[in-house]
């Protein structure tokens, strides 16, 4: 039996499986740690999980939702920094933009 824990409405199974670690190992040349790995497929990575899918106990996803993922993830941290940089302050607290600006360092 397989039970799909996915988070779009693709199906892994029409995909190229491949575990967490290995999947990311190939497109990086670094491995994560089995937990890291668990904490993007349950948890995710600014607001966004990696899809995955369970046979036979195992945990897979593929190389196409790793891309995905990894898209997903940038584009929130690109949107992320230029939230930032349009308002000049970030997520400062406003005591500390007030002790820059006095500083004269902003």
């Amino acid at each position: 039996m397989t039970t799909a824990t996915t988070h779009d409405t693709t199906n892994l199974l029409d995909e190229d499986l491949v575990s967490p670690a290995d999947g990311v190992e190939e497109l990086t040349g670094e491995r994560p740690a089995p937990t890291t790995c668990w904490r993007w497929i349950s948890k995710g990575l600014r607001g966004h999980k990696l899809e995955s899918v369970k046979v036979m106990g195992r945990t897979y996803t593929s190389h196409q939702a790793i891309r995905r993922w990894l898209a997903a993830v940038e584009s929130t941290r690109t949107e992320a920094q230029a939230a930032a940089r349009d308002d000049g302050t970030g997520d400062r607290p406003e005591h500390i933009q007030r002790k820059l600006e006095a500083a004269g360092l902003i």
